[in-house]
């Protein structure tokens, strides 16, 4: 897939030399190949819009901004005049770091005829440093997740078995929002394990990965979900290899009806789903998202004694150190050598 800044209206870039114009372009498209995610390209296009434009009426080009210009942006104010965030704050740095260190080592031909860098200069980004943040694990008590649950729409209807199939996906596999939106027909495989035990397996890109494909197991009773909810939206018989596993739907087909809307569902539709059945199981919408499942399902397999190392596989995490944090700040502190202590040291 090719990425072409033209395809960002507000990138307004036009009056950048041409081979500025085709760094923006290589950029953007170093981005998606990094991520096969759009919506990062269009929020790191969106962010690079908003400084490239921030300097009013006044022309200016990439190797003219300053450090000043960068403050300026890191503490701009947001849509609705709120505070900028340190959160908000370290997500423009980066974006900035990123493009700059991008143009930094992007080459044009010289004057010679041999490759010379685009941008020589030191980066209007150099010096500052990222503000402390403070991460916000959201998750699902168990008792709100199984309120959660409870307040689904009806599972036989086709809203209501999209709603189950998906939300018991993100679950229990843990995945982030796009890993299991991109899920297509052809990434499902029955299989037989090596304990000789059949079952299915799923395959997946993650964050950052470049294209790279994972493969998981799919418990036999989220593909039983899913067979469901295909069943019941009369779209079983015609699932292709390149069919979106889950696409949307009113919820108002008749039974027997096929749906034959076959685009993948998108973001911002999970993203409502989640808030409204909050609101019909009378939780906080404000206080979760997509990835609670992800933060959830980690505690509870953590919780559950399982292995932190096949937790880290689990979650897609490189590293040990990572899934660590991450599972010790979505758990409750315990103090179990206490007991062994006052046990010692009753009689003080």
């Amino acid at each position: 897939m090719s990425i072409s800044l033209f395809q960002f209206k507000g990138l307004l870039i036009h009056h950048w030399s041409k081979p500025y114009q085709e760094c923006m372009d290589a950029y953007l498209n170093s981005l998606y190949a990094k991520s096969q995610s759009m919506i990062t390209v269009t929020s790191y296009a969106h962010q690079l819009a908003l400084f490239f434009a921030c300097h009013g009426s006044r022309v200016k080009y990439p190797e003219q901004y300053t450090r000043q210009d960068v403050e300026a942006f890191l503490a701009r104010p947001g849509l609705h005049g709120e505070t900028a965030k340190p959160a908000t704050r370290s997500t423009r740095l980066a974006i900035l770091g990123s493009f700059y260190a991008f143009v930094a080592a992007y080459t044009v031909p010289g004057k010679d005829g041999k490759p010379q860098p685009l941008f020589s200069q030191a980066s209007p980004t150099a010096g500052l440093h990222h503000g402390k943040q403070v991460h916000a694990y959201r998750q699902f008590s168990d008792d709100e997740l199984r309120s959660f649950f409870t307040a689904l729409p009806d599972r036989s209807q086709p809203l209501g078995a999209l709603y189950f199939s998906l939300f018991q996906l993100y679950f229990y596999s843990c995945r982030r929002r796009e890993e299991l939106l991109r899920l297509q027909w052809q990434d499902i495989t029955a299989v037989v394990f090596g304990d000789g035990r059949t079952g299915f397996t799923y395959e997946w890109t993650g964050k950052g990965d470049a294209g790279q494909r994972h493969v998981s197991e799919l418990p036999t009773h989220i593909f039983e979900a899913i067979a469901a909810y295909l069943h019941i939206t009369g779209r079983w018989e015609d699932m292709r290899p390149e069919s979106y596993v889950f696409v949307g739907t009113s919820g108002r087909l008749a039974p027997g009806q096929r749906l034959l809307r076959t685009h993948q569902l998108t973001g911002n539709s999970v993203y409502r789903m989640l808030k409204l059945t909050c609101k019909r199981a009378g939780l906080d919408p404000k206080r979760f998202c997509i990835h609670s499942f992800r933060h959830t399902g980690a505690r509870v397999r953590y919780s559950l004694n399982h292995d932190p190392i096949q937790i880290m596989q689990h979650l897609g995490h490189k590293s040990l150190q990572t899934s660590y944090v991450y599972l010790q700040a979505l758990s409750t502190p315990e103090d179990k050598a206490a007991a062994d202590v006052y046990a010692k040291f009753r009689d003080l």
